[in-house]
């Protein structure tokens, strides 16, 4: 970036950004840029952007890359608890989502079950969703978490499928994305015995994903026996 041509202010702010919560250092961001540390820390000042790493908090932890850090993002929509996370991660994740700007799921401690609709033609509905848009965590083992969800951009459709039970996770883009994409909403049940209902609703009507669902079924059942 030439200091005589247009400045890319975008590009800046995310390379304040990038500094702020430690993804880079300044150094590497002027090797990014081509560009002297000076010019950069006076593009950073006389737009009013932090030049430094924030020192209230290790934002973005030496032990952990990027990659991990989206991973367990990942990994609590799914599920997964901060004390899980903070024992396969070793760190308290909460802080760190937080402060990236990452938006936290709320959930209630019992999420209402799954309540199968009345009409059929509404249980092959969703199970065309299913087909489509949803997903399936397990077997993977005797005391693996099991969910499934079903993702859409469209809340209207997720929040239809919320009135038959299960709860709603928002997903949005990651910070810094130059290309961000539209928000994604969730909608999710993760007990065995919601899992089980709801697969065994759908399976009359499930093409795609009918072999994956009656494994999870036979497995769950098995689990539910001991």
């Amino acid at each position: 970036m030439n200091t005589k041509h247009k400045i890319d202010y975008d590009l800046l702010h995310d390379i304040s950004n990038r500094i702020f919560t430690g993804q880079i250092q300044q150094q590497e961001a002027v090797k990014e840029l081509g560009i002297p540390s000076t010019t950069l820390r006076h593009w950073l000042k006389k737009l009013g952007l932090p030049a430094a790493k924030d020192p209230q908090l290790n934002i973005w932890p030496s032990k952990l890359s990027k990659d991990d850090i989206y991973k367990a993002y990942s990994e609590l929509l799914a599920g997964t608890s901060y004390v899980e996370l903070r024992r396969k991660y070793g760190i308290d994740l909460r802080q760190v989502f937080e402060r990236l700007g990452f938006e936290l799921p709320v959930r209630s401690k019992v999420p209402p079950p799954f309540r199968p609709p009345l009409d059929r033609n509404i249980i092959a509905y969703i199970a065309g969703i299913f087909d489509a848009e949803g997903t399936i965590v397990g077997p993977r083992g005797l005391y693996s978490l099991y969910y499934i969800n079903i993702c859409n951009t469209f809340r209207p459709l997720i929040d239809f499928l919320l009135s038959f039970g299960g709860s709603i996770v928002t997903v949005v883009p990651k910070p810094g994305e130059i290309n961000s994409k539209k928000t994604q909403y969730r909608w999710v049940f993760s007990s065995r015995k919601n899992v089980l209902l709801c697969l065994e609703t759908m399976l009359p009507y499930l093409r795609i994903k009918r072999e994956r669902s009656l494994a999870v079924v036979r497995h769950i059942k098995l689990l539910l026996e001991k």
